[in-house]
């Protein structure tokens, strides 16, 4: 096989559901940073015509200016757009050596619309057919 040089490409775009609302948090070093859970249903039909979910979890670290947006606006149940790449970490756990993935952000927006407050008071919408003026 050939030498081929690959390019260093680690990279993630995903949406979903915030399992939980983020957690804000600052680091023993005072670096700021909020951690959340994306759920991700992916659907597909098998050869007999029957549809299937697959849902991944998707644990996602945030810092700085992003980890204050996560923990101002991510909810549980808020739709979620992510990008970031995947890291890996390794520890141990009652004598277990256990590997987990995670999203680092490096982008997010959450794609829900502000509901207003109940007690807040709605614009006045309507126009009189008689204010038009056309």
């Amino acid at each position: 096989m050939p030498n081929v040089k690959l390019p260093n490409l680690n990279s993630l775009t995903l949406t979903g559901y915030a399992c939980a609302a983020a957690e804000l948090r600052n680091t023993t070093a005072g670096k700021v940073v909020a951690n959340f859970t994306l759920g991700h249903n992916d659907k597909w039909k098998d050869a007999g015509g029957e549809w299937h979910t697959d849902t991944l979890f998707l644990p996602c670290v945030a810092w700085a200016t992003w980890a204050k947006v996560a923990a101002d606006k991510i909810r549980k149940g808020s739709a979620v757009l992510v990008e970031g790449k995947l890291k890996q970490e390794k520890y141990e756990k009652d004598g277990i050596e256990v590997t987990a993935t995670k999203c680092t952000v490096s982008r997010l927006q959450v794609l829900d619309v502000e509901r207003r407050e109940e007690n807040e008071e709605q614009p006045d919408t309507s126009a009189d057919v008689d204010d038009v003026p056309f």
